[in-house]
């Protein structure tokens, strides 16, 4: 089909029109944007979340995406462990109930036909005197104390207790000096003074027994002991405590070689003696030794003693 030309005509002065215009800018061209300045404020924009939300009363933060906690799952039975039950401790017949150990101890009287030994202490009052009275006193024993005179004030509450105990308090010389190298007159001043000290805290006459430094003797120191009325103790068992200070080899030399009537020779300056002690008075009393005083002993085996001479035990 053919298009009329009057058609064709104003279509194409419509383009040409169109052309026309555009090259005389009745339409114009798009301009840029505007440049926004430097100290123009933006707009503000939003602020980035926080995956956490300030505490409120200072709990804890809690996170706004984190996963809740599994709940606890509840304790069964099974898992909830019993409480024990506690047994009622079953009540002991009085009858029934085990007895205390017992405590050998002696009687306070003497038996003259009974075994008996003289434990005796020397050079003290020494440090450890009171804890051997201690042990004497638990088993109602008695022993015998050769004192250094010139000791004896420093300690005489300890010895008062041993004089009340009835123990033994007897002089070792005032100086512990060997007396076979003094002249007479200083060794009556060792023996007497000895003596007077011990009367002083005793309110007593001593007996007039004493034992000579280290054992020794001669004739001088026989007769001047004469003379004044003193007789010799000496000994017949030697544990040299002093020596060896062990209290288990102590024990056991008494222990081994002990026999009735004798004089045992101890020292209360070294704790392993008075440790010792304490396992020997109980062993001795449980053999069947009687625990009594030199003077004690001589007197039951001897009767009437003999001034100026030495005794080591009993017969």
């Amino acid at each position: 089909m053919r298009m009329k030309p009057l058609y064709l005509a104003a279509l194409l002065l419509s383009i040409l029109m169109l052309v026309a215009c555009a090259g005389s800018g009745v339409f114009p061209a798009p301009q840029p944007a505007p440049a926004v300045p430097a100290d123009t404020p933006s707009e503000p924009s939003a602020p980035p979340v926080s995956p956490y939300v300030p505490p409120e009363n200072d709990a804890e933060p809690i996170p706004l995406y984190s996963v809740p906690a599994p709940s606890p799952t509840p304790e069964t039975e099974a898992d909830v462990e019993p409480e024990p039950v506690l047994e009622p401790e079953p009540e002991i017949d009085p009858e029934d109930a085990p007895e205390p150990p017992t405590i050998p101890t002696q009687n306070s009287g003497i038996d003259p036909s009974k075994p008996m030994v003289a434990l005796t202490f020397d050079d003290g009052p020494g440090k450890y005197m009171s804890r051997i009275l201690d042990t004497l006193e638990l088993h109602n024993a008695r022993a015998t104390f050769f004192t250094i005179g010139s000791l004896l004030d420093a300690q005489k509450d300890t010895v008062l207790r041993a004089f009340d105990m009835d123990c033994e308090i007897l002089g070792h010389s005032w100086s512990h000096r060997d007396l076979t190298k003094l002249g007479e007159k200083t060794l009556r001043e060792e023996i007497l003074n000895t003596g007077d000290a011990i009367e002083a805290i005793t309110g007593g006459v001593a007996a007039r027994l004493f034992r000579p430094p280290y054992g020794a003797y001669n004739n001088t120191v026989s007769n001047v002991s004469a003379e004044l009325g003193f007789t010799l103790i000496n000994w017949s068992l030697d544990t040299f405590d002093w020596k060896i200070k062990d209290a288990d080899r102590i024990y056991n030399s008494i222990m081994d070689r002990v026999k009735s009537n004798d004089i045992i020779l101890c020292h209360d300056l070294h704790a392993p003696t008075a440790d010792a002690v304490e396992r020997i008075i109980p062993s001795l009393i449980e053999m069947g030794y009687q625990l009594v005083t030199v003077s004690e002993l001589l007197f039951h085996t001897y009767g009437e003693l003999e001034a100026g001479q030495v005794y080591v035990g009993g017969k």
